[in-house]
């Protein structure tokens, strides 16, 4: 339904303007395609930075099946930009996801220090060839399970990530 809201988007009303989508680990191969042709950019959420947080606090979800999905992404990402070189003839391939790929990780929720953020962030962006990974500081909920926080991180541990993180891409 997504993917069709931005086709719509697209063709019905001719908007312009920057699409992002998220995507989920598994998803059809023709889905990510076509969700590629009408979004700027697509994402996958990593969660948090290390694998054994991911199992202990969404025990549902996959890190390898996370990691596959964003690898499917990179292959299709690396051929786009392959195929909109012109030919002779001055024909490109199709458009996918121009603005590449992103991710977002929550950060406070597990024992995960800045340093090892920063060291997940650096991998993902070497070997997923990310254009941007997303840090939201984790907000507590009432009820929430026993293994989370209690209290929310300062929001400056956000902004110094952020500020980490630019200067490690740039």
């Amino acid at each position: 339904q997504v993917v069709s809201v931005a086709r719509k988007l697209r063709e019905e009303h001719h908007f312009r303007g920057y699409i992002h989508l998220k995507t989920i680990p598994e998803a059809d191969d023709a889905l990510i395609t076509e969700a590629g042709k009408y979004a700027d950019r697509l994402s996958i959420n990593i969660e948090v930075p290390e694998e054994d947080s991911l199992a202990k606090l969404a025990p549902e979800k996959d890190v390898r099946a996370i990691r596959r999905t964003m690898g499917r992404l990179r292959l299709k990402l690396d051929e786009a930009r392959e195929g909109r070189k012109p030919t002779p003839r001055g024909k490109v391939g199709p458009r996918f996801a121009p603005a590449g790929q992103s991710t977002q990780m929550i950060v406070g929720a597990d024992s995960a220090n800045d340093s090892t953020i920063i060291r997940t962030s650096a991998n993902l962006y070497g070997s997923y060839n990310l254009k941007r990974v997303y840090y939201s500081a984790f907000s507590p909920i009432p009820d929430a399970s026993r293994s989370l926080p209690l209290r929310a991180p300062p929001l400056i541990r956000e902004h110094r990530l952020y500020q980490a993180d630019w200067l490690m891409r740039f």
